[in-house]
Formats: C-alpha cells, structure tokens, sequence
C-alpha cells in the first residue's frame, strides 16, 4: 500500500473514497445536503456497473452478485423518490 504502483494508488483512491463516503453518510445526510445525496447516488451507479461487469463478464459469485444488484437498485430507486428529493432540498423540475 505504501508502494508506489497502480494497486497502490488504487488502495489510495478506494480508501479517500470511503472516507467521503462516510462523512457524507453522517453528516450530509444529518444534515439534509444534496451532495452527499449526489455522492452516494454516484457511488452506487460505480458499484452497480462493476457488479454488472462481475456478473455477466467475469461471471463471478453469480448468487452474491445478484444479491448486491438488488440493493443497489433498491437504494438508487429509494433516493429518487420525491420526498427524499424533497427532504434534501431539491425542486420538482419535471410535472
């Protein structure tokens, strides 16, 4: 991890991630901020394209793969509702 090579700074990059990850989980979300709602909406479209990538490219741990597409949708779908949007301050733009 302390090497300078592409796995390193991959472990970096993932490890900065997640610590934004969870500042915006405790605090944006304490705090109603459509950034940390943009964050982790952003966060869940990277998982799920992996994890489609894992499924039907590498077909790898095919059960537990779907397993994880299932809740990525589910909270994707949960944070698009209206009255989260709304909890978070964002205004209705289509009718």
């Amino acid at each position: 991890m302390l090497e300078l090579s592409i796995w390193g700074l991959f472990i970096w990059i993932n490890l900065i991630l997640e610590i934004i990850g969870i500042y915006a989980v405790t605090v944006g979300f304490c705090h109603a901020k459509n950034w940390a709602r943009l964050f982790t909406l952003a966060m869940f479209f990277h998982s799920s394209f992996w994890n489609l990538y894992l499924l039907f490219i590498e077909k790898v741990w095919p059960f537990e793969r779907y397993i994880w597409l299932i809740y990525y949708m589910v909270v994707i779908e949960y944070l698009f509702i209206s009255e989260i949007q709304g909890y978070f301050g964002v205004k209705k733009v289509w009718v």
